[in-house]
């Protein structure tokens, strides 16, 4: 009797332990985005990119990317800007998917906490239209080398760290365009679908406003 009494109460003890201690009861896992390139895109280039996504970063800027997968906003969406072996951005630049939401910018240069996160290779940011830094609808941007630590720090919002796929970027970021295009590729790389791995949890809906500026002026 005495040794079933003494087992239980390990047992509630090792239990308790686990719920106190992270990683034990606890799931810090992050959420993950995953994009597949379609390779029946005009530039030929597929392949699955991952992105960890940081809420402690930026977390509305985090929870907007979230609920603009889930309504579907990335499919189909294509590379807008890519700068050899530097960087990919992808987004909507010339808001043909009537994205009517904007959120405002989460980094110094917009009064906002400093994250401590340098533009490092893999860190992925979000964009925002020139000059207007509360004007973050949604596209982003995928650093391949560190150096754009220096011109990007406390100018954008970091949101994740890419975990695969950095060959195939590296490879869509030396397509060629043309001087009137600037860096946005002649060839198209088309995300075919972008979903999430959220390991059993929920975010909170983002805080966002009506966009009021639309294309017509270039684009960061």
């Amino acid at each position: 009797m005495k040794k079933t009494v003494c087992f239980i109460l390990s047992l509630i003890i090792i239990m308790s332990s686990c719920a106190f201690f992270t990683g034990c009861g606890n799931d810090n896992s992050h959420p993950t985005l995953v994009l597949e390139l379609d390779p029946e895109a005009s530039s030929g280039i597929g392949g699955t990119v991952k992105i960890e996504l940081y809420p402690e970063w930026s977390p509305n800027s985090v929870n907007f990317m979230i609920w603009q997968v889930q309504q579907g906003y990335y499919d189909n969406l294509t590379a807008f800007r890519c700068v050899p072996e530097t960087l990919v951005g992808f987004g909507d630049a010339w808001n043909r998917k009537k994205i009517n939401r904007v959120i405002d910018g989460e980094f110094p240069y917009n009064d906002r906490a400093d994250s401590g996160v340098s533009f490092e290779t893999g860190i992925v940011g979000m964009w925002y239209d020139e000059g207007a830094y509360d004007s973050c609808y949604g596209s982003f941007f995928i650093c391949l080398s560190d150096s754009l630590k220096e011109a990007y720090e406390g100018k954008y919002a970091p949101v994740g760290k890419l975990t695969e796929g950095m060959e195939t970027l590296i490879e869509a970021s030396m397509l060629t365009s043309s001087e009137v295009m600037k860096y946005e590729p002649m060839y198209s790389i088309t995300i075919k679908k972008a979903t999430l791995l959220l390991h059993g949890k929920t975010y909170d809906l983002p805080v966002t406003r009506e966009r009021t500026d639309y294309p017509g002026t270039e684009y960061r």
